[in-house]
């Protein structure tokens, strides 16, 4: 049996799979650390992970069907997150300063937008791999 050492189509597909998997973990974290911890040092990182695996799975699109299925499933996610979140944003940031308690604020969560908009992009990214259709 021979080997080589030159990666195959699977290998790349593995890598890209794996990868994603590391974007929405870190999306998740970017997400957690605006909304739950308030840590501006988890969410650079949770973006910055975030940004670097988009970039890295944006020319795999291209070369498989499948990944391009995926691809398009988590630009589709993303879009509607973002339109949920713009109509939506304001009144779950009113909702929150109500049941915490802090005295109310007119604000709207804009630093939160990207957090939202990555993990919208890796859940639906990730839902389309889980259910197995592309």
């Amino acid at each position: 049996m021979t080997y080589s050492t030159q990666p195959n189509r699977d290998s790349y597909a593995t890598f890209y799979l794996i990868l994603s998997v590391i974007g929405g973990l870190a999306a998740l974290l970017a997400l957690c650390g605006h909304l739950a911890f308030e840590d501006d040092a988890m969410v650079l990182i949770g973006n910055a992970f975030a940004v670097i695996s988009m970039m890295v799975l944006k020319p795999s699109k291209d070369k498989d069907e499948f990944l391009n299925g995926l691809w398009h499933a988590g630009a589709g996610t993303a879009i509607v997150t973002m339109a949920l979140w713009a109509m939506l944003g304001p009144t779950l940031a009113g909702f929150v300063d109500g049941v915490s308690g802090k005295p109310p604020t007119t604000r709207f969560p804009h630093e939160a937008s990207f957090a939202v908009l990555t993990t919208g992009f890796f859940g639906g990214y990730l839902w389309r791999r889980l259910r197995g259709q592309a």
